[in-house]
């Protein structure tokens, strides 16, 4: 998470708690908190199937998350190094396809190269 915070230039300021269901809780404010739920990329068939895939799975669990009242959900899947074959352009996959999720925003974080690609919202 700390990468991600280091490299979103965009990511608000508040308190960032460790939680379950999702992940973290950034709390802006008494009254604002955003709900962060992380999960690794995996490959179950091309690129923009699974991600496809990843944000379906993890849709299912936003009811769980209405129930902390949060005022927003993020999900950010993160790209570890080396899964993915060298010089696979993420960027040109992820520009030709448009994605929907319950979440209000979705991130896919590249950490090899530290780029961050918002994909929804």
């Amino acid at each position: 998470m700390e990468s991600f915070i280091k490299r979103f230039h965009d990511f608000p300021k508040g308190d960032l708690v460790k939680s379950e269901s999702p992940d973290f809780l950034l709390n802006l404010n008494p009254k604002k908190k955003i709900g962060i739920e992380l999960t690794l990329f995996h490959a179950e068939s091309g690129f923009i199937e699974s991600i496809n895939f990843i944000i379906r799975q993890k849709d299912e669990k936003i009811p769980i998350y209405k129930q902390k009242k949060l005022d927003s959900c993020w999900l950010v899947i993160y790209i570890i190094p080396d899964s993915l074959p060298y010089r696979f352009q993420i960027q040109n996959k992820l520009q030709k396809h448009s994605f929907t999720s319950l979440f209000q925003k979705v991130f896919v974080f590249n950490m090899a190269t530290g780029k961050i690609f918002q994909v929804v919202g």
